[in-house]
């Protein structure tokens, strides 16, 4: 699962878990998401190394910027084709 998606395994916490979801997931995502805007604001080039976990959050509170999201996967296949 490392570059895979797991989208699946994450609704199946969500609905097992909700109330770690919320305190796991989405307050993290939430407080990520600020602190990216706030930097942004500032006119900071940015860039985050996040867990898959928490691209749909991030992701979703981050849209009206629309942020570049460079995948693992295709970072490593950029590394194998030295």
């Amino acid at each position: 699962l490392a570059t895979g998606d797991f989208s699946r395994e994450l609704a199946e916490f969500a609905r097992r878990f909700p109330s770690l979801q919320r305190e796991l997931i989405d307050r993290r995502d939430h407080h990520m998401a600020r602190r990216l805007v706030a930097l942004l604001r500032d006119g900071q080039r940015v860039a985050a190394v996040v867990g898959e976990g928490h691209l749909p959050g991030l992701e979703r509170r981050l849209a009206r910027l629309s942020p570049e999201v460079v995948p693992l996967s295709r970072l490593l296949a950029l590394r194998g084709n030295r």
